[in-house]
């Protein structure tokens, strides 16, 4: 879909709309009605059109809105449109005086509209049309409204701010026992859960410091060391002086003491033994006695 021009159409009653034919209008030097268009505007300085009696209910800022027509080509050639300019001044004032462009509408029936913005006075005001260096184009009405008020919008409300995953991480390093890990690993923890905690209580904190928290935190736990023993070495029974050292010494003495009392029971087992085969002897002699005398 192609579009050529966009045609506003005033439908609020707020909207004022003039006539360029109106007798209450002011044509100077060549400009003239033609049908229901003012032509000849412009190319000097004395070829005006002033709209008269425009009414403001208030002072301030109005919007003035030309319907216009102009068909300007360079050597005749459709394809190479010109665009035409009009001054624009309000109540005689040169320092409101605007410099407007109006492109070219491709046929001298097409009206389009531009708009400008004007300061006008509470009551009736004069708006003055020429350009005294080219043509104007064809003007067939101005419609004029009071400019909208302009409202700064109000500020879209900051994204939240998601902390969850910040807190778990605090929560798990909250939970691991000094104890547990070497020195080194579990002060890196600690300076991460509190640069973490400092973070989660910020009512300010932007998202990224949020994750940047998070994930420092994270790298802390994960590089968590176990400490030897259970308790970073201590109870290490290869220290010297370690209590054990001791331990193993009257292990040592208890190991001798029951070496020599399995010495002893040993002696006696044999002297035993030894009565026993004495006895034996003597029972053997005195049957080879007793078989002798038979």
């Amino acid at each position: 879909m192609k579009i050529d021009y966009v045609q506003p159409v005033a439908t609020d009653s707020k909207v004022d709309s003039y006539e360029v034919e109106s007798s209450d209008n002011t044509l100077l030097g060549t400009a003239k009605v033609d049908g229901s268009a003012v032509s000849w505007v412009g190319a000097g300085e004395g070829n005006t059109l002033q709209f008269n009696k425009v009414n403001a209910s208030e002072d301030g800022d109005y919007t003035l809105a030309f319907a216009y027509a102009q068909n300007e080509v360079a050597d005749n050639n459709n394809f190479q449109t010109k665009s035409r300019w009009a001054d624009v001044t309000v109540n005689g004032d040169s320092a409101s005086t605007q410099h407007v462009v109006f492109t070219n509408t491709r046929s001298w029936k097409n009206y389009w509209t531009t708009s400008i913005r004007v300061t006008l006075k509470k009551g009736e005001n004069t708006v003055l049309l020429g350009n005294a260096n080219g043509y104007a184009p064809n003007f067939d009405s101005m419609a004029v409204a009071r400019t909208a008020v302009q409202t700064s919008p109000e500020p879209l409300p900051e994204p939240s701010v998601d902390k969850s995953a910040l807190q778990t991480l605090i929560s798990k390093a909250k939970g691991v026992a000094e104890k547990d890990c070497t020195k080194e690993s579990y002060a890196v923890l600690s300076a991460a859960l509190q640069s973490a905690e400092t973070v989660d209580v910020k009512a300010d904190a932007s998202q990224d410091e949020v994750d940047t928290a998070a994930a420092a935190l994270q790298k802390a736990l994960d590089g968590l060391k176990k400490a030897e023993g259970g308790n970073d070495g201590a109870g290490d029974n290869t220290k010297p002086g370690a209590d054990n050292q001791g331990n193993t010494g009257g292990s040592d003495n208890g190991t001798n003491g029951a070496s020599k009392d399995a010495i002893g029971n040993t002696g006696a087992a044999v002297g035993v033994i030894a009565i026993a085969a004495i006895v034996l002897a003597a029972a053997g002699a005195l049957i080879m006695y007793r078989r002798r005398r038979a």
